[in-house]
């Protein structure tokens, strides 16, 4: 009876410690008191040489672990940022930092500590100083730069020249979105790779598009199982992890896993992921996949496994806690590190970090010495 006992409480202390572990995330902070320029937190990424890179919507802060470091446009300097309004980052397969802004794109000179401004121009369309949605770096060196006048496939020449940048390869490509209002058109979320190298992209179309480098051409991807009238025009946010399964957020109305034939499956668990905007997510090492809520439900982390949500939230009394709950980014450094922008500020959670609990002894005169 003992035995058997003692194997019950082992049982449910093993029970209470994963539970524990899936909801209690010790977060540190960064704030504009630490030396940010703004809080507004858009974008983030570490860069070739081990520097963490955040774009605000007043700046860009680079930040060697001690210290921040500001970049904004400087009048009249052409090798200052584009624009303050950070949107977006991507990192090359050469280790070149690409900064896309509201006003255009550059590519950051470490040995200058400066920035190129990149100039594109095509047939098609006249390419300078324009927003830049997104950008993503795909497996056979491409860049694919998202902007409103189309998605733009480039690479970069070996050769760089004193004007900037040498391209010597470029493609503009549209997506068929009759089904999209014009104020949403070519507003894209998402830009993924799958494991058959096809390069996929999300917007506020009810369909998905690929791009497949067989025929050099983006063909449509029927979403099923869901009214096609009632996704059109809304955010949609894909996260395709590393086992190839199709993660898509669409706001208002949930999240999905999406199967190979286009069928939706929503994702739900014992706790359910929160939120009407989820437009952040990630798959961490673990394989846990992180769900960032830009409205009001901070972030619900999905283990796959035991098929469930862990909702981390803002609280007041827990200093450690998320700072707000007002998601607009999460990004996973190369060590594991994950770090969050929201509105007021940087979290950033470290798995293998030590965490010190603290017991205090009240002194009582019975106790004697």
């Amino acid at each position: 009876m003992h035995h058997k006992t003692l194997y019950l409480i082992g049982v449910i202390c093993i029970w209470f410690i994963t539970i524990s572990r899936a909801t209690n995330v010790d977060f540190d902070s960064y704030t504009t008191d630490d030396g940010l320029s703004n809080a507004y937190i858009t974008a983030i990424i570490k860069d070739s040489a081990g520097f963490m890179w955040f774009g605000s919507q007043n700046g860009l802060n680079r930040f060697d672990g001690i210290s921040f470091k500001h970049y904004t446009n400087i009048e009249n300097d052409s090798t200052s940022l584009q624009g303050n309004y950070i949107t977006c980052f991507e990192v090359d397969n050469k280790g070149n930092l690409w900064v896309g802004t509201t006003n255009g794109l550059c590519i950051y000179n470490r040995e200058n500590d400066n920035f190129t401004r990149i100039d594109i121009n095509t047939d098609v369309s006249a390419y300078r100083g324009s927003f830049i949605i997104k950008l993503f770096a795909d497996s056979k060196g491409s860049m694919w730069v998202s902007t409103f006048q189309g998605i733009i496939n480039l690479k970069v020449s070996n050769n760089s020249t004193e004007d900037g940048i040498e391209f010597y390869k470029l493609s503009i490509y549209f997506l068929e979105e009759n089904d999209v209002e014009n104020k949403f058109k070519l507003f894209l979320s998402s830009i993924e790779e799958d494991e058959e190298g096809r390069i996929w992209f999300s917007s506020y179309s009810k369909n998905l598009f690929y791009f497949d480098y067989a025929d050099s051409s983006i063909s449509k991807f029927q979403i099923k199982n869901i009214n096609a009238n009632s996704i059109s025009n809304k955010q949609k946010t894909l996260l395709i992890d590393s086992e190839n399964n199709f993660y898509l957020s669409i706001s208002g109305i949930g999240v999905f896993v999406i199967n190979k034939d286009g069928s939706a499956i929503e994702l739900r668990g014992k706790n359910n992921p929160r939120g009407e905007m989820i437009n952040s997510l990630i798959e961490d090492k673990e394989g846990n996949i992180w769900f960032g809520d830009q409205n009001s439900e901070g972030i619900s982390l999905y283990n796959k496994k035991g098929k469930d949500f862990a909702n981390l939230q803002s609280d007041n009394s827990k200093p450690r806690s998320l700072l707000i709950n007002k998601i607009n980014t999460i990004y996973e450094d190369n060590t594991g590190n994950i770090w969050v922008g929201t509105i007021i500020g940087i979290n950033k959670y470290s798995p293998g970090k030590i965490k010190f609990k603290s017991y205090f002894w009240q002194f009582n005169k019975n106790d004697g010495l």
